[in-house]
């Protein structure tokens, strides 16, 4: 389980390396837990400098999905999952939900990809394993 101030990497080609959770995208979630698929709004706590172009500055605040989380997460056929690091997408949400990267290197679980709410988040990277 991720809570608030957890530190999260990002996986894609945006320039941010790293950030920290401030609450959930929900409005009245006072016990914030956070798994996958779960929107989030985070502040930037490490860029990287050498990328030229870099639309977000430090101590910025951006939404993100959270796509693996090191705790065991059960799947609905029985199996459980667990991954190696907290990573999340950082997203644009404007009238639709898109990543602010075009390319992405995270590894999600195979659900995450079906659900209605990120078909738009899919459809429009590049390249995802």
């Amino acid at each position: 389980m991720l809570y608030k101030g957890s530190f999260l990497k990002t996986k894609d080609n945006s320039g941010i390396i790293s950030v920290y959770i401030l609450r959930k995208q929900k409005k009245n979630a006072k016990i914030v837990k956070v798994t996958i698929s779960d929107i989030v709004q985070c502040v930037v706590f490490e860029v990287n400098i050498l990328k030229k172009k870099l639309k977000h500055k430090k101590k910025d605040f951006i939404f993100g999905v959270v796509v693996t989380v090191r705790k065991k997460y059960s799947k609905k056929n029985g199996l459980y999952i667990r991954f190696s690091e907290n990573t999340l997408i950082p997203l644009k949400i404007t009238r639709f939900i898109v990543p602010l990267a075009n390319r992405v290197w995270a590894s999600t679980y195979y659900e995450l990809k079906y659900l209605k709410k990120f078909k738009s988040v899919f459809k429009t990277c590049d390249y995802f394993y």
